[in-house]
């Protein structure tokens, strides 16, 4: 209901809740009714604003790098989640393009955790590109760059087994009225051979 300020002059408060569905503008009809009767209508549109805040971190091991994000929007000194918007990486080798990969997440109540690590097979300069959708702009933010050097390739070992040879571990003789028996018990040795990867 708006408030009468002098003569002809009425404002009103309005309180819009913080949803992607009224950014970055929100449009509508102010009507007037002299009782149950409406006298006049007009069409309406404001600009809306919010805050977006993130840190972007990056550590190195030696043949893996993690990224983390932490961001949240904000108006009116509160802080929301970003519950509909996510993080992503475009990974390059050697300058060339890779592939796009997408963080996981955990929401909180007033911020969002977004976590990415990477582990490259072959040695190479990698470049990372992070990008965050917070469900409200119509384009991700770019959030940084940054670039991790491997060194050498990865190798993945594995094992094959094989039978080598049987090892007699029991003999037996036994002698019988007009025969000799032999029984003979064995145990298959197994090995292992160790297979590489590239």
């Amino acid at each position: 209901m708006f408030s009468k300020i002098e003569g002809d002059t009425y404002s009103l408060n309005l309180y819009i809740p913080f949803s992607s569905d009224y950014y970055p503008e929100i449009e509508g009809t102010l009507c007037a009714y002299e009782g149950t009767q409406k006298k006049a209508e007009l069409s309406i549109s404001f600009s809306t604003t919010y805050s977006l805040n993130y840190t972007l971190n990056t550590y190195e091991a030696t043949d893996t790098i993690y990224i983390e994000v932490n961001a949240f929007v904000s108006n009116n000194e509160t802080s929301y989640a970003i519950n509909d918007g996510n993080a992503f990486s475009q990974i390059y080798k050697d300058e060339e393009f890779m592939k796009e990969i997408y963080f996981s997440y955990k929401n909180f109540t007033k911020y969002s955790m977004f976590l990415f690590n990477y582990s490259p097979n072959t040695k190479g300069i990698y470049h990372f590109d992070m990008y965050l959708d917070d469900g409200i702009q119509e384009d991700p933010i770019h959030l940084g760059n940054t670039t991790f050097y491997m060194q050498v390739d990865v190798i993945t070992e594995t094992y094959e087994e094989e039978i080598e040879l049987a090892i007699p571990l029991m003999i037996t003789f036994t002698v019988a009225p007009g025969s000799l028996i032999i029984i003979s018990s064995k145990q298959l040795k197994k090995s292992k051979k160790k297979l590489k990867y590239n």
